[in-house]
């Protein structure tokens, strides 16, 4: 019974991982982002409104940040080290007028400007202008 049941457990926990990683977050607009959404995942579409800002440190890309903005409202999107680097490295970082898709940690400031951290460098996919 005990094996059973651990070994059900187990398959529960495989169950529910790769229901996971199969699952996209549905797109929120920016300007229905609200405090209480701080700390959450969310995605958002939008059009970069200038060319990223990469910050080196000894040669090497520290972080890089662009503002989006879709119909609604304005977000900063930060991606950091590892992160960062990988955009660099496989030229997706953003430029001027590129559409995105972006999906990451939101934190919403006291002053209500929104912040979007990447934490994986596939959450951000360039689209085709429409």
């Amino acid at each position: 019974m005990r094996r059973t049941s651990v070994l059900l457990a187990f398959a529960g926990l495989v169950f529910l991982y790769f229901s996971a990683r199969g699952s996209t977050f549905p797109v929120t607009a920016i300007g229905q982002i609200t405090p209480m959404m701080n700390y959450a995942v969310v995605r958002v579409n939008g059009t970069v409104e200038r060319p990223a800002y990469i910050a080196r440190e000894n040669g090497q890309v520290d972080y890089l940040s662009f503002s989006l903005r879709d119909n609604s409202g304005r977000a900063r999107i930060t991606a950091y080290g590892t992160v960062a680097r990988t955009l660099e490295k496989d030229s997706l970082t953003p430029v001027k007028g590129d559409r995105v898709d972006v999906t990451g940690s939101l934190r919403v400031a006291v002053d209500g400007r929104i912040k979007i951290y990447l934490r994986s460098a596939d959450r951000l996919v360039k689209k085709e202008n429409e």
